[in-house]
């Protein structure tokens, strides 16, 4: 490098004596050419701060030919790098492979707006599901629960307590039966005895079904799962299943097989003495 010039000079007229342009030089060391042009003029202010000040620097030399170890001997003399660690590798004269300039920090002010936001909707959602279970079970208790009974007893006397099974009791009269219990008469009446066929119904997932009781349709509807259904007949009992691997049948109160898969339409006869499963014939349109 020319004596009494300054390292800028230095590596200015040494690019001009090899024939090399800034944007040459920046194409080849990655170096912006803004960046290189501040170097020769000496305002290393213009460069980015802490290692890779230094480093651009004694990249552009190496790339020049310049002597390196001299290059950096005469920036450690410098203001803008007195203050600079050596760069990591830098060892007798040995310049450090480049280093690519870090990754401008990210926003996760929008990751944490997205977060705050999730949080909230989760919160509200917990609130709601609370306010509906306690209101579930508001209504089961004044469901199931006796009314108030006026009490006789006399001004100043302990209240009676009711009875310890009371509480059993109401729990068991809310859990749902199995199957559909068959109506009770009524005090002082008779059963009619020409019902002879009762099909029980306890759908396990919803379900279409359309029902006849000698001949005459009693409905035609689509049974939720645990939805039940009694039907009553004299002499058979008629069934168009839209699902038939989704619902039990019951024939006098006992349970019959399957009657088919689930998705399957199946038309079951039932009578007293046993069913059967009817061929479509000719074929019945499949439930809407």
């Amino acid at each position: 490098m020319p004596e009494n010039a300054t390292i800028g000079e230095s590596l200015r007229q040494l690019r001009e004596e090899r024939g090399f342009s800034l944007e040459q030089i920046a194409a080849e060391t990655k170096i912006r050419s803004r960046l290189l042009r501040a170097i020769e003029e000496n305002d290393f202010d213009q460069l980015p701060g802490g290692v890779f000040r230094r480093s651009f620097v004694l990249q552009y030399a190496k790339y020049l030919g310049a002597d390196a170890e001299e290059v950096g001997r005469q920036l450690g003399e410098l203001r803008p790098f007195q203050e600079t660690p050596p760069v990591p590798g830098e060892v007798a004269g040995h310049v450090a492979p480049e280093i690519s300039p870090l990754t401008p920090e990210r926003d996760w002010s929008g990751l944490r707006t997205s977060l705050g936001s999730f949080l909230a909707v989760v919160g509200v959602i917990l609130v709601c599901a609370t306010m509906y279970s306690w209101w579930r079970a508001e209504n089961r208790s004044s469901l199931t629960g006796a009314p108030p009974v006026a009490s006789s007893a006399p001004e100043g006397s302990p209240e009676p307590q009711p009875p310890a099974a009371a509480a059993p009791a109401a729990n068991a009269a809310a859990k749902p039966e199995p199957w559909p219990a068959p109506p009770s008469p009524a005090a002082g009446e008779a059963m009619p005895s020409a019902a002879s066929v009762q099909v029980g119904l306890v759908a396990e997932e919803l379900t279409w079904i359309q029902a006849t009781s000698d001949g005459k349709r009693v409905f035609a509807d689509a049974l939720q799962a645990n939805q039940t259904r009694t039907i009553e007949a004299a002499d058979r009992v008629r069934l168009l299943i839209g699902n038939a691997g989704g619902v039990k049948i019951q024939l006098n109160g006992k349970e019959i097989p399957q009657v088919g898969p689930r998705g399957q339409v199946r038309v079951v006869e039932l009578r007293a003495d046993g069913y059967e499963i009817v061929p479509r014939t000719p074929p019945t349109p499949e439930p809407l």
